[in-house]
């Protein structure tokens, strides 16, 4: 999450001045990105179209931290680029999905409107631009105290629209192409997360094609206070199509994974105008820093074995999926660990949050671990249950064994560096833009973490 402990050590400030200013703020562009869903858009497709993965396949997930995670991730992007397995393939090429949060969701995103060949232009539009220098986030400052009791600092113009001009080229998630792209925010009204993909927007009766990618990750990155709320209609009380019958299903069994239930339950709140007409999104970051919350929803919600985030045949041909969440994240420096004091009344407030956020993630981390066991299995189950003519025709190879199949989570973050490089890192603040060199030292960490892990 970017700069997750950034309001707590305002907090007095920021309380003093929203109950002073209140109803006073100058209004910003609070108006939806998202449109209804016309009677004639299409329904949500069962799985992606077959990539020709094979073998051992990798899924990615970058965590948020700011353009410290966002080079960072990008780095490892550019090594898989550059890498070759046994059989010749790019290691990029065999990339299953990619899920991202804040900083980590800037490249997610360029990857997915650019693809594994025009990754290079993401530095010049945005790594090596001083956004920072165009966006008000200092809370201390009174200029900032009218906007920031209307619920943040920078709204659509400084964030969402500067990224759709500078940065992903008016962009529309209808042009996201290659691997599934997942760009994770949390959605306040219910404290769910939120993926950008098909189950929220059919929740919405809403068209995602329609969205602007630069939207989507505003909504990722928006931290609090600083950040604006980005702004989705509900558009539930004119909707042509019912909840599909998983929802209500999830949110009455019991034995769901409580995360798959209480989206299903957020989603029943989406079509009652009577409860939300507008929803309010928030750096994914706020509950899950790695961006896995959503993926046990987009399977219940797909209903498929295998799926949805890989086709069939790929499921076939594969023989171990490894998801790699890419750790961004600084190293929190509490120098009151070395007085018999201890922390300061704002100290012990920046704690609990930055603990609270680690909980939430380290939560959502063992989770989905879990989960990852059911998928191997169910989808095992389901490769055991085609004929060898059927899997043959998905690309099955000679001496195919249908239980020859894994899956695995693993972490890797700037701690797998040697310790002066891991120092240095664990020490870049949280910004939207940082200097040349924290850049490049960010950049080759990626590339290094991910070597070290390519067989």
């Amino acid at each position: 999450m970017m700069r997750r402990s950034f309001f707590i050590k305002s907090t007095l400030t920021l309380a003093i001045s929203a109950i002073v200013l209140c109803g006073c703020a100058t209004a910003s562009d609070m108006s939806p990105v998202n449109i209804p869903r016309s009677t004639a858009a299409p329904v949500m497709s069962a799985a992606p179209p077959d990539r020709g993965l094979s073998g051992e396949v990798v899924a990615l997930a970058f965590s948020g931290g700011g353009a410290r995670s966002a080079a960072f991730s990008w780095g490892v992007l550019l090594e898989m680029r550059d890498q070759r397995r046994e059989d010749g393939q790019r290691w990029i090429d065999q990339v299953a999905f990619v899920t991202g949060v804040s900083g980590g969701a800037f490249t997610a995103a360029w990857f997915g409107v650019h693809g594994a060949d025009d990754l290079d232009g993401f530095r010049g539009a945005l790594l090596d631009k001083d956004w920072q220098g165009q966006v008000h986030d200092h809370l201390a400052w009174p200029g900032n105290w009218r906007p920031l009791a209307r619920g943040g600092i920078n709204g659509r113009d400084r964030i969402a629209d500067w990224l759709d001009r500078e940065v992903y080229g008016h962009a529309h998630m209808s042009d996201l192409a290659g691997p599934p792209i997942l760009l994770n925010a949390v959605e306040l009204y219910t404290g769910m997360p939120f993926v950008f993909a098909e189950p929220w927007f059919d929740a919405l009766c809403s068209d995602l094609r329609a969205v602007r990618v630069a939207d989507a990750v505003a909504a990722s990155a928006a931290y609090p206070f600083a950040v604006r709320p980005v702004v989705l209609g509900a558009y539930g009380r004119d909707c042509d199509r019912s909840l599909p019958a998983w929802v209500g299903a999830a949110a009455r069994d019991p034995e769901a994974p409580q995360v798959e239930r209480d989206t299903a339950r957020s989603f029943q709140t989406f079509r009652d105008p009577a409860q939300i007409r507008f929803l309010h999104l928030l750096d994914g970051g706020v509950i899950d820093n790695f961006g896995l919350s959503g993926i046990a929803v987009l399977q219940r919600a797909g209903g498929l074995p295998y799926g949805p985030l890989l086709a069939p045949g790929d499921v076939v041909r594969m023989t171990r999926l490894r998801v790699i969440v890419v750790n961004g994240e600084k190293s929190s420096r509490r120098s009151w660990g070395q007085t018999r004091a201890g922390p300061n009344g704002m100290q012990v407030m920046a704690a609990i949050a930055d603990h609270s956020t680690d909980a939430a993630k380290r939560n959502a981390y063992d989770a989905f671990v879990g989960r990852l066991a059911h998928w191997e299995q169910d989808s095992i189950a389901w490769r055991c249950s085609l004929t060898l003519e059927e899997a043959r025709r998905m690309g099955a190879p000679d001496g195919w064994n249908c239980a020859d199949l894994h899956y695995s989570a693993e972490i890797v973050g700037f701690t797998d560096l040697p310790v002066e490089q891991a120092h240095a890192l664990l020490n870049v603040p949280t910004r939207l833009s940082l200097p040349v060199d924290q850049i490049d030292l960010a950049v080759s960490a990626g590339r290094a973490v991910i070597a070290q892990k390519l067989p």
